[in-house]
């Protein structure tokens, strides 16, 4: 059984579990919302330097996506429960929600992995789509832009942010015991206002 057998199964599981037709694997959910806005650049769906919104009280690596991505960033008071969406974009920020049959058709949904959420392999993420062509791009992307369906010579640009096979198969075994696990949505309540952070002002 070779390293790729996990990763792909973890995907397959993944997909079962949400609903989602197709799931890209990847380091973080920070790392996931920056992949899927370099995505969108590409696409042209959200232009370079177009405003995204996002609710006040969330995580700090949300907003640094959106700035290290190259857009520009806005705060709202929204008051969100287990998952919020970016402004004028198909992604949501779905860290602290997973539960079966998550997946709302149309979005980039961006999970979370890290070890204080429900499927906690300590370090990970996730993207849940059903785009084949965006699935093949954000794999790319997220494996230095190496293409699996391509030869060398059309990998493209990248960024290092995929997951390993390791926390695949620790993902697959987390996974198989989930219902045994309390099914809590975290809110906006859980974090502080990032208005407040000077870097983000400026």
């Amino acid at each position: 059984m070779d390293n790729q057998y996990f990763l792909d199964k973890f995907e397959e599981e993944l997909c079962k579990y949400t609903g989602a037709p197709y799931c890209v694997l990847v380091d973080s959910c920070t790392n996931a919302i920056f992949l899927c806005l370099e995505r969108l650049k590409e696409t042209s769906y959200v232009p370079y330097e177009h405003y995204i919104t996002i609710p006040k009280n969330t995580y700090i690596g949300v907003p640094h996506s959106i700035v290290n991505a190259g857009y520009v960033l806005e705060f709202s008071d929204e008051k969100w429960r287990g998952s919020y969406e970016l402004s004028n974009t198909p992604i949501m920020d779905s860290a602290v929600d997973f539960h079966k049959g998550m997946y709302q058709k149309g979005y980039m949904q961006c999970l979370s992995f890290q070890q204080k959420k429900r499927l906690n392999i300590g370090k990970g993420g996730a993207i849940l789509l059903d785009n084949a062509d965006d699935y093949e791009a954000l794999k790319s992307l997220a494996f230095d832009g190496r293409s699996q369906v391509k030869t060398i010579e059309h990998w493209t640009k990248g960024f290092h942010m995929n997951m390993t096979p390791d926390q695949a198969a620790q993902g697959l075994l987390i996974l198989n015991q989930i219902n045994l696990r309390p099914d809590n949505q975290g809110s906006y309540l859980d974090y502080p206002d990032l208005t407040k952070v000077k870097y983000f002002k400026e």
